[in-house]
């Protein structure tokens, strides 16, 4: 069966606007762990408008699945990180950048360093890419251990003959990666109404999901819509 990581994300977003404490990430967090989620998502920006620091080390000392730790490649995210040691470090563009992944390509001798600090403290580490072959090459080049492939262009596409041209993009940089022996999983826009088709890729491990989940969760509470999309998954 594939895993599902739940992106509190979205959770924190909410929290922001209201200018308080509630919704806490690391309540739904721990709720989502005890209806069966496999792992727990969250990005640390440069600015800590969302996710914060004391989110962050409260999610280390509670997660119980796996933790999954989304920061910029910046020096001062980096150190933070190795404060904390999640199970896994992901990489994501910075806050300069808009939809898309880490051009890991571009940036590989810089990106490699820090990917290697954290290896030395035992943490595994991914890289957000576009589904693009050389940027899976160049992950793997730069010592990742997996790549979170971005369907981002898969889900939002509205004509079908794209949508099917994207899913071939990623099985094919899905392909890549293992060949590469790096492990895969996908993020960006997975819906309860299109994970169907990426369920194709076997190379695909895991799934990270936020929005779809949390907003079902509105409706049928949040038990019942991580045990639904958990179905979906066999």
């Amino acid at each position: 069966m594939r895993r599902l990581s739940v992106i509190l994300d979205y959770v924190a977003s909410i929290r922001e606007l209201r200018k308080g404490q509630e919704p806490d990430p690391v309540a739904v967090a721990v709720q989502a762990e005890l209806a069966g989620v496999d792992g727990i998502t969250a990005e640390l920006r440069e600015d800590r408008k969302e996710i914060k620091d004391r989110d962050v080390q409260l999610l280390r000392e509670l997660v119980r699945t796996h933790f999954n730790l989304r920061i910029a490649p910046s020096e001062d995210l980096l150190q933070k990180a190795i404060s904390v040691l999640p199970d896994m470090v992901t990489f994501v563009p910075g806050m300069e950048h808009h939809v898309g992944g880490v051009d890991i390509a571009a940036t590989r001798e810089y990106v490699e360093e820090m990917i290697a600090s954290l290896r030395a403290n035992g943490v595994v580490v991914s890289v957000l890419v576009d589904p693009e072959i050389d940027q899976v090459k160049a992950a793997a080049r730069a010592g990742a251990d997996y790549v979170e492939l971005f369907a981002w262009y898969y889900a939002r596409s509205e004509d079908v003959s794209n949508m099917a041209d994207e899913l071939e993009r990623l099985r094919g940089a899905a392909m890549a990666a293992s060949k590469l022996g790096l492990g895969v999983s996908a993020s960006g826009g997975i819906t309860y109404q299109n994970v169907g088709d990426l369920l194709s890729i076997d190379q695909i491990e895991e799934f990270h999901v936020g929005t779809a989940i949390l907003n079902r969760a509105l409706l049928v509470g949040l038990d019942r819509a991580v045990q639904d999309f958990r179905r979906l998954l066999v």
